[in-house]
């Protein structure tokens, strides 16, 4: 067998992968489509789920196995897109996945007590956790937190409310963010609330317009005392733990793979060994319809150079050290929006400025990127 007779296989397309797809489409049809309508009635998902997803492994993946998880953050995504392409809402799989956003924090700590009390329950299944960061005043602004927590001897005692928590009427635990001091974004800390602590109740269950399959709360902490062993991480240290749950819930970066695609020189967006941009990095989306597309991540335009010097030094007068770009075509930043064309077989992505061949590397749309009218 030559090498143009070898099947074609991606990160997205491994056999590993391709199995955990199947896995997927049959946990979907066997334990979520049959019953997702009256889930949305009801407004919250059973517990038995998380189970059952627990019992095939799919809450760990992306997850270190010192913790009980396995596979990459990859894995992750590749579980929410089948799920999607199956026709499972996004709001079960919002609910479902919400320890993606409150246990990295913990993780991140390592602590025994946090691994084995909160962790490995929540990757099994056995245990729901949600992330308390918004709040009615500051929204989802972590520097703008009003919750309060103040030491008192061995405990902290915690007051605040919260809102628009995903899973909170349902979770057993909470990864609260609370102000610890007064010095801005790097004065929060995060503490876990277990569910029935005194002080500790779900004020409402609010309405939506949509997800309704995901319980989404209003939480409210008077008084609430919770061990000094509780605290996640450093004091006043809440800020940057709160942006490793922001990551986790975010799209894999481009930029790794795409250095680890061979490219020749040390600049970022060098040409890789295949002589197309380092950041073209493809995802073939199956169906226009689902909202996955074609994702191109375009490189952004050459650096900015001084002028008055061909190599960008310093040198010369003072006007020749304003900053200026190349006169060279700048692609701009690309925006994906949805459209389904009776013969669509891929996704589409539309570029808010000038056109850009991630290809070629030219201004310009090549065929995979073309792009119809917006209506």
């Amino acid at each position: 067998m030559n090498a143009t007779d070898t099947p074609r296989t991606d990160r997205w397309n491994t056999p590993e992968r391709a199995a955990l797809r199947e896995t997927v489409r049959a946990f979907a049809a066997r334990e979520i489509l049959p019953h997702v309508d009256r889930w949305e009635e009801e407004g919250r998902l059973p517990r038995d789920l998380h189970r059952a997803a627990g019992r095939l492994g799919l809450l760990g993946l992306g997850q270190p196995e010192s913790v009980g998880g396995a596979g990459e953050m990859l894995d992750q995504l590749v579980v929410s897109e089948e799920a999607v392409l199956a026709g499972v809402p996004t709001g079960v799989l919002a609910s479902l996945f919400t320890h993606t956003i409150a246990l990295p924090a913990l993780v991140a700590d390592g602590r025994e007590h946090l691994v084995r009390d909160y962790v490995r329950p929540a990757l099994e299944g056995e245990s729901i956790c949600s992330l308390g960061i918004t709040e009615p005043g500051a929204g989802s602004d972590v520097a703008g937190l009003r919750t309060r927590a103040v030491r008192d001897g061995d405990e902290w005692v915690l007051d605040g409310s919260k809102t628009f928590i995903t899973s909170g009427c349902r979770a057993d635990f909470v990864t609260v963010a609370a102000r610890t001091s007064d010095t801005g974004h790097e004065g929060i800390s995060l503490f876990v609330v277990e569910r029935g602590t005194p002080g500790f109740t779900v004020t409402r269950a609010l309405d939506k317009m949509g997800w309704h399959s995901s319980d989404t709360a209003e939480l409210s902490l008077v008084d609430v005392r919770v061990p000094a062993d509780r605290l996640v991480g450093e004091v006043d240290r809440g800020f940057s733990r709160s942006w490793i749950s922001s990551r986790a819930s975010g799209s894999a970066c481009p930029y790794r793979p795409a250095r680890s695609r061979g490219a020749a020189s040390t600049s970022p967006w060098s040409g890789c060994a295949n002589g197309r941009p380092s950041a073209a990095l493809w995802h073939d989306g199956r169906s226009c319809g689902t909202g996955w597309w074609r994702c191109t991540v375009v490189p952004r335009s050459p650096p900015p150079t001084f002028g008055g010097s061909p190599n960008g030094s310093r040198t010369g007068n003072r006007s020749s050290r304003r900053w200026r770009w190349p006169r060279t075509p700048r692609p701009r930043r690309w925006t994906a929006w949805s459209t389904t064309p009776s013969n669509c077989t891929e996704g589409w992505v539309s570029c808010a400025g000038p056109r850009w061949n991630a290809t070629t590397g030219t201004p310009g749309c090549s065929p995979l990127e073309a792009a119809p009218t917006r209506s």
